[in-house]
């Protein structure tokens, strides 16, 4: 990133996040300079980014209602052309009037002495303006569970046959006569019907306990802080470890995080100043979530897009991720995550999103590659990166 202008970035299209630049003494050298030239005193412009430079930045990022976490070329072309506030000269000592020469013999007319012309008084300076106060971002959505459908109900036993009605016995058929006629035998009174069996009930048949209906394996529901983790873990396997290069102006990194971010963090915290050498993990987690994730908004994403969203935004900063969005969701690009931008987002398939996200990161680095042809020894490791990325989604 060293060797960085401001007319250079102002003419291009991505931002640097002022973590990433704070190495770069150079860069901020010129910011400090313009600064002061527009009106927001930052005092001698040393190339340290110091905390008057981060609240005279800040100012100028309200004013012009610019992301104060990054410079963008809108923020770099501002800083250009911005017109020079002067301030009010003190006001000129009058001169002393000029004592008459001795008188000569000839005795000359004495030479008229000039009225001295009163200095004009100094205007009062205009009021500097309150810096607008930053909002914080909303909180992230709730996730609504799922409603598990009711087990289909047991069928009902099949009703029981009724056994069969027994009949009565028939009666018996009369002898027949002999020669003599005896006496006409009366036939024997019928009996008197049984009465009918019971209907045979049979036992109930016991039914098996329905089997539950099989239900589609669902993916990993991962809370926020989860997927956070999960984007990290991808991120720094491309941001590498401890580097100490000595051609490298911004001095010692580690994890990513260059030594003026890393100072400022400690310092902010009212801790004592440390080489980057010694960061801890929760460190790198905890700048990395300050900087880039709660910025982008990727906790209002679903996983893919999150993982994809927050690379992006280590990669080109919070405003050039957000430029990708709004370029693939047909809203006007600003760099800013509005409630235009979120919407288009909520209503966009996140995995196909993000994988269109990881193709317009492609094609960007041939387009760059082609307007600035120093930049093509970077470009297999940018792609590298970008594959990685794509492939990495996909399996999700």
């Amino acid at each position: 990133m060293n060797g960085l202008t401001l007319r250079a970035i102002a003419a291009d299209t991505i931002s640097y996040a002022i973590g990433s630049i704070r190495g770069d003494r150079a860069l901020v050298q010129s910011v400090q300079a313009s600064l002061n030239r527009i009106g927001q005193p930052v005092g001698p412009a040393s190339g340290d980014w110091n905390h008057h430079t981060d609240v005279a930045y800040r100012v100028f990022a309200a004013r012009h209602k610019l992301a104060a976490d990054e410079l963008s070329p809108q923020a770099a072309s501002l800083l250009l052309s911005l017109p020079t506030v002067h301030t009010q000269p003190s006001p000129a000592p009058r001169p002393a009037p000029i004592a008459p020469p001795p008188p000569s013999p000839l005795r000359p007319a004495p030479i008229a002495q000039p009225t001295p012309t009163p200095a004009p008084s100094p205007a009062p300076a205009p009021p500097a303006s309150r810096p607008a106060p930053i909002a914080p971002p909303p909180p992230p959505p709730r996730s609504v569970p799922i409603a598990q459908p009711a087990p289909s109900p047991a069928p009902a036993p099949p009703a029981s046959r009724p056994a069969p009605i027994a009949q009565p016995v028939p009666s018996p058929s009369p002898a027949p006569p002999a020669s003599r006629p005896a006496p006409i035998a009366q036939p024997a009174p019928n009996p008197a019907p049984a009465p009918p069996a019971p209907i045979f009930q049979p036992p109930p048949i016991s039914q098996p306990p329905p089997s539950p209906q099989p239900q589609p394996v669902p993916s990993p529901v991962l809370t926020e802080a989860q997927v956070f983790q999960e984007a990290l873990r991808f991120t720094l396997r491309w941001e590498g470890g401890y580097v100490n290069h000595p051609a490298d102006r911004g001095g010692e990194t580690n994890r990513g995080i260059t030594t003026a971010t890393y100072r400022a963090y400690r310092q902010g915290k009212g801790l004592p100043v440390q080489s980057v050498q010694m960061i801890t993990e929760d460190e790198v987690r905890e700048i990395y979530e300050r900087l880039y994730w709660q910025p982008a908004r990727c906790g209002m994403m679903q996983r893919p897009l999150a993982i994809a969203h927050f690379d992006t935004a280590v990669n080109f900063g919070v405003g050039g991720a957000t430029m990708f969005l709004q370029e693939l969701t047909g809203v006007p690009v600003d760099r800013v995550l509005g409630p235009r931008t979120q919407q288009a987002i909520a209503q966009a398939p996140h995995q196909d999103l993000a994988q269109q996200l990881c193709q317009a990161r492609i094609d960007y680095r041939y387009r760059r590659v082609t307007r600035d042809v120093s930049q093509r020894v970077f470009l297999q490791g940018w792609l590298n990166r970008d594959n990685d990325l794509s492939r990495y989604i996909a399996a999700l």
